[in-house]
């Protein structure tokens, strides 16, 4: 019995054998098993008939456990011992990347800095890429041939902000394993943010409402009034003040 695929991707699993001979009453089938125990025997009722060289299992369990088991069977019931073949090793879940907590579109003044920064594979994790502003483009790899299964980088931050221009940008993320499945390619990670590092005009017109500059007052509470700041973003998060004396 051969293989064609050791390790798998979908799941299935093809094999090929050269067809059994018998002399006397002649070949009648074969019965097959697929199991995770590497000595099973499938049962003595044929499932396949004679002229057949190959199979495709149907869609196996992850795992890097799985066993094929044939066996043959002539015309007067006279049954083989069982052929064993395995382990097979099965691996369709893609990566995962752990949730960022920092919450998107926000502004930043410096690179963004992700307080959780994580990628898992059940298997085996291979690469980790980013690329900015387009996942069809260049992409940017973070790691290579990793030997587990997590990889993290904790507090990961965006290189190569300052060549941003100001405004929106997206950044995304994708990770690949050893067997080849892969999440991330058509965009589906990915954290936007606005770069503004533009400080807003200062506030303007400052008077004040309850009094007179240079003269005394009685009153001990001054209101003042101002016009407002202006950012180029629009977005302005507030003002700092201080009362002091000269």
């Amino acid at each position: 019995v051969d293989e064609y695929p050791v390790l798998c991707e979908d799941g299935t699993i093809t094999v090929t054998w050269n067809e059994s001979v018998d002399s006397l009453s002649g070949l009648d089938g074969y019965s097959y098993l697929w199991t995770d125990n590497p000595a099973s025997i499938p049962d003595a009722f044929k499932n396949i008939g004679t002229g057949v060289g190959q199979l495709t299992s149907p869609p196996l369990p992850d795992g890097n456990n799985l066993y094929f088991h044939i066996r043959a069977a002539d015309i007067a019931g006279n049954w083989t011992t069982t052929v064993h073949l395995g382990p097979f090793y099965i691996d369709t879940e893609p990566p995962i990347m752990t949730a960022l907590l920092e919450v998107e579109g926000r502004y930043y003044a410096t690179a963004p800095s992700f307080e959780t920064f994580e990628f898992r594979d059940n298997v085996a994790l291979d690469e980790v890429w980013y690329a900015v502003d387009s996942y069809r483009g260049t992409w940017t790899r973070l790691v290579d041939n990793h030997p587990g299964t997590t990889w993290a980088s904790h507090g990961w931050t965006l290189p190569g902000f300052e060549a941003l221009s100001e405004g929106s940008h997206t950044i995304f993320f994708k990770a690949l394993d050893h067997t080849g499945n892969v999440t991330g390619t058509n965009g589906e990670w990915c954290y936007q943010f606005f770069k503004d590092t533009i400080p807003p005009t200062p506030p303007s017109n400052l008077n004040p409402q309850s009094h007179i500059v240079g003269k005394w007052s009685r009153n001990n509470v001054i209101e003042m009034k101002w016009t407002p700041a202006t950012d180029n973003t629009g977005a302005i998060a507030g003002y700092s003040f201080t009362w002091d004396r000269e």
